[in-house]
């Protein structure tokens, strides 16, 4: 309970499902919510954070599938904003991360929750924008040498 609610002490236990539901800046918190009420329970060497990211998903993804559904389920894991694109005419959906280059954090995590909420009969793809090494060679590796390595690769930098 501590480590999740990340409280003092055990004093907020009582913390009912309806005063999480009801409490919109609770439930915004609530990315730390007990895994027990979403049987979710052998997941336990899981990080924090992408625990919370799995409760936030789990939590905006019931009832009736639409667009904003599926954006946020996908942002409640990537932390970044994607776009979803409908092809009604084939039955089909592109969800496009459009803050992010590179694999998003969770990305994995993500596309199991979409392929969970999503019916059947509905195709998906998942679209994702990268750095071309052309893009790093427009700078110099002195403008570079601040970053690591990773967010170079990444395209998570501004040079």
């Amino acid at each position: 309970w501590e480590a999740i609610f990340d409280l003092p002490n055990k004093k907020y236990a009582d913390l009912t499902w309806d005063i999480v539901t009801v409490n919109g800046p609770v439930f915004n918190a609530l990315d730390q919510y007990t895994w027990d009420g979403l049987s979710e329970a052998s997941v336990v060497l899981v990080p924090y954070e992408d625990r919370r990211s799995a409760i936030r998903a789990r939590l905006r993804g019931t009832g009736t599938v639409t667009k904003e559904m599926l954006k946020n389920v996908v942002e409640s894991f990537t932390n970044g904003e994607v776009e979803v694109i409908e092809d009604n005419e084939h039955y089909a959906i592109t969800i496009k991360f459009v803050s992010n280059v590179g694999i998003p954090a969770n990305y994995e995590d993500a596309k199991r929750a979409v392929l969970e909420i999503i019916p059947a009969h509905i195709g998906v793809e998942f679209t994702n924008e990268y750095s071309m090494w052309q893009d790093v060679g427009k700078t110099t590796w002195g403008n570079l040498a601040s970053y690591p390595w990773t967010d170079v690769k990444g395209g998570m930098w501004n040079a």
